[in-house]
């Protein structure tokens, strides 16, 4: 990358997250020449920046773009548009007329133009909009819809279902009266209640049982969730909830944030707990395990766990199964014993932040096929690094937080 021209390095520095740049970038036949470079990206994201029109004007192929400023250029081939932070006004909605596009995330909080319209030859429309404006979007097909009650007061408005697949109620005191879930075959719903202490349950459920729900998050509430045999997914903040209810459910993910529980889990391949005690089981067969904190609590009878996040506590090590391809430790105490175990699993990453390993212990996993190691705030001296030479990571991180050096391989 020393080589690019100047005017690409300042664009890549001030401009490209890397989750939204194209392969392209890496390309450094491409990339020595500015016109073919710019010409090859395909997903944009430019966030908080000036004088963007020049930089779009360049990336002909562009198809993908997120910004918060509607650039005046022609876009020939855009089909996707985040301008989640725009304003609606007279002169986004004419640009975004002219646009062939496919796909749009928009906030309709601050319309100062008719953009029904507009939204009418969308096919894939993502929207976030208060409950006292969304009377006047009525007639748009959403394909997402972000509601915020701002009036507890008012009604909500009947909701278009032809193409709605996930829908977000946040700041609600249960589902709206007049709204007509039975009309809709909803695949994600998002619900957070307006009461932040949940004392009893205020949303029923049942009347979402026979929709194709994928994935259900919850917040704010007591939990008493109906069968839905679609359900793959259950996401609980702030929620009391009984485990042993949730056993009839086919779960893949189950997630638990801050929540209080009761009864005993069976049912679920992939746990996350964050500021929630470790739950009650029996016969459970994780795939995956992420927790935020753990004491002493045993692990080994997660006989087909592959992947393992621990961020702090104590965890006996030497116990974990050998099955684990993917362990993320931080803040654990790991010892050589406990390298001796870890060299014996099938890992393809390895991640060991802030756990007192010492540096010769480094040659005890010299050899584990590893496309991903992370030994950060370990305190290793360099000359150790040495031990790693044989590996061929593709992404290694070393250092102190404060310092830390990366690499990327590609």
């Amino acid at each position: 990358m020393d080589n690019l021209p100047n005017d690409i390095m300042r664009y890549v520095c001030t401009f490209f997250e890397p989750i939204d740049v194209s392969r392209s970038l890496i390309n450094r036949k491409l990339a020595s020449q500015a016109d073919l470079f710019y010409a090859s990206i395909v997903s944009l994201c430019l966030i908080d920046q000036n004088e963007i029109d020049d930089v779009l004007r360049k990336c002909t192929g562009l198809i993908h773009l997120k910004t918060d400023k509607i650039p005046d250029c022609p876009m020939t081939k855009l089909k996707k548009l985040n301008a989640y932070r725009i304003i609606l006004n007279e002169r986004s909605t004419r640009i975004i007329s002219q646009l062939a596009l496919e796909e749009i995330t928009i906030q309709l909080k601050i319309v100062a133009a008719d953009i029904t319209p507009v939204l009418s030859n969308i096919n894939t429309i993502h929207a976030a909009v208060t409950s006292s404006e969304l009377k006047k979007f009525d007639s748009i097909p959403f394909t997402s819809l972000i509601i915020s009650n701002d009036d507890q007061h008012s009604e909500l408005c009947r909701i278009n279902p032809t193409k709605l697949k996930h829908l977000d109620l946040f700041h609600f005191d249960g589902f709206p009266r007049n709204l007509n879930l039975s009309e809709m075959s909803l695949e994600s719903l998002d619900i957070t209640c307006a009461v932040d202490d949940p004392m009893f349950s205020l949303f029923d459920l049942s009347l979402v049982a026979h929709m194709p729900l994928k994935k259900l998050s919850i917040n704010n509430e007591v939990v008493k969730i109906p069968y839905i045999s679609s359900l793959r997914s259950l996401y609980l903040t702030n929620c009391t909830v009984n485990l042993s209810e949730l056993n009839t459910l086919n779960l893949d993910n189950l997630k638990l944030v801050c929540c209080q529980t009761a009864g005993v889990l069976s049912n679920t391949k992939h746990l996350e707990l964050h500021e929630t005690d470790f739950i009650e089981h029996k016969d459970l067969n994780l795939k995956s395990l992420d927790m935020q904190h753990i004491y002493n609590h045993d692990l080994s009878m997660f006989t087909e766990l592959e992947f393992l996040h621990v961020g702090g506590g104590r965890l006996a090590i030497e116990s974990l199964p050998l099955t684990i391809t993917a362990l993320d430790l931080n803040e654990l105490l790991v010892t050589t014993e406990s390298m001796r175990h870890i060299a014996r699993m099938p890992l393809r990453s390895l991640k060991l932040c802030s756990c007192g390993i010492k540096g010769q212990d480094l040659a005890l996993i010299s050899h584990l096929k590893l496309h991903t190691l992370d030994i950060t705030d370990n305190d290793i001296d360099f000359e150790y690094l040495g031990l790693l030479r044989n590996m061929k990571l593709q992404t290694f991180k070393y250092g102190l937080k404060n310092d830390l050096f990366l690499l990327k391989m590609n």
